[in-house]
Order: C-alpha cells, then sequence, then structure tokens
C-alpha cells in the first residue's frame, strides 16, 4: 500500500496525516499583526504517547490522538455517539486498515476480544482467589465471567440473612379440626410426608371407611 497525505481535518493547509497515522505540517507563509511575512518549513511532526498509550500530538498547541485524525481524513467526520476502535488491539498501529468508528461497546467487546480489558486479564477471582478454571467459572448473559464458589456462598449467605430476619412461626397446638396436639393425641407420620398427626382425626377417619364398607356390602 502506498502512503496517501490528506488535509487534516480543521488545519486545511497547515497540516496533513497519512493512511499510515503519521503526520507532518506543510510549508507555508503567514502575516503576522505587525506587517512581517513568516514562513514555515514543512516538517515531520514527533509523536507522542498519552497515560493510556495513545498516540497524540500538538497542533497549534491543541493536543489530538493521532487515530482520530487517521480517522476523520479517511472516512469521514465522527458520527454521534462513536468512537475510533483500534480492531487488532494495538495502539500505536494508527494505519487506516486498522482504524474504524464503532459502539462504545463495540470499542469495549474489542478490548475483551484482545485481552486488553482489565478483567478479562485476570486469571483468578478476586474475592476468594480461587482460578478462573473451567470449573470454577460459568459465563453471564452478558458475557461477563463470575466465580461459582463465590456464587453459591453469596447465596447461603443470602438465604441465611432471610431466614434469620423472618419471624419463626410458633408450633401448632391444635389440628386443623380443633382437637388438642398432646403426647396421648399425637404421632408421627412417616416419611417422606412426615410431620405430626392427630390420633382422634385419624380415628374418625378409619371409622368413617369402616361405615362406608359396611354400607356397600350390606
Amino acid at each position: 500500500m502506498n502512503e496517501e497525505w490528506r488535509d487534516v481535518i480543521g488545519h486545511v493547509g497547515q497540516y496533513e496525516v497519512s493512511n499510515f497515522g503519521r503526520v507532518r505540517s506543510i510549508p507555508r507563509t503567514r502575516n503576522t499583526a505587525d506587517g512581517r511575512l513568516v514562513r514555515y518549513v514543512g516538517k515531520m511532526l514527533v509523536l507522542q504517547s498519552d497515560t493510556k498509550g495513545y498516540r497524540q500530538v500538538s497542533l497549534l498547541r491543541k493536543t489530538r490522538r493521532v487515530h482520530v485524525l487517521v480517522l476523520e481524513a479517511f472516512s469521514g467526520p465522527r458520527p454521534i455517539g462513536m468512537v475510533a476502535r483500534h480492531l487488532n488491539g494495538d495502539v500505536n498501529d494508527n494505519s487506516i486498515g486498522n482504524l474504524a468508528w464503532g459502539t462504545p461497546s463495540e470499542n469495549m467487546y474489542d478490548t475483551v476480544r484482545h485481552g486488553s480489558h482489565v478483567y478479562a486479564r485476570r486469571t483468578c477471582c478476586p474475592r476468594c482467589g480461587n482460578a478462573f478454571d473451567e470449573a470454577n467459572t460459568y459465563v453471564t448473559t452478558t458475557g461477563a465471567r463470575k466465580c461459582r464458589q463465590c456464587t453459591r456462598s453469596a447465596l447461603r449467605e443470602y438465604k441465611r440473612q432471610q431466614r434469620a430476619a423472618s419471624p419463626k412461626k410458633a408450633p401448632k397446638t391444635h389440628c386443623i379440626n380443633g382437637h388438642e396436639f398432646t403426647p396421648e393425641n399425637t404421632f408421627t407420620r412417616s416419611r417422606p410426608r412426615g410431620g405430626r398427626g392427630c390420633r382422634k382425626c385419624q380415628s374418625e377417619a378409619n371409622a368413617r371407611r369402616y361405615q362406608r364398607r359396611k354400607a356397600t356390602l350390606s
């Protein structure tokens, strides 16, 4: 690919940016306020890196990021709500083939795919320290990784708090038919139903079944 130069948007006739991500000034003259003629020699500008590693350049005492200049010159103005994306994850590669406008969500997924996202680089859970391996990790619908052990511990703690906050029910003193649960009138049901049973209710139910059977046989 041959290097192509285009005017920097907002600095036409002053600066140019190439499709390789280089920036240069254009030879030009300018009349000063006192009537003097100043000549500017064109030169290649020195690029610096900001705190995030993006290459930037100073244009008329105003700092601009190089990848934004390349996109504006070769892909058009920034669409509303869009950000500049580095498709291969290398912030120093400002060639037009590596750049594209995209949504903030697409840009965030790029960092996850490239392994440069702060959470994607984690190899263990920050809470319990267990490794993010296949057995201890599950992925949510939003693509986030979660620790299974921490999730289970949080669920157990939540249930414990719910039990502690809910008032305990007082044990029943009478059955649904009004018979008192005395030691003589109470028996324990066999599993799986379990629980206490009323002997009087059981006797009355047996008597009704006996009467129905007697009436059927007669």
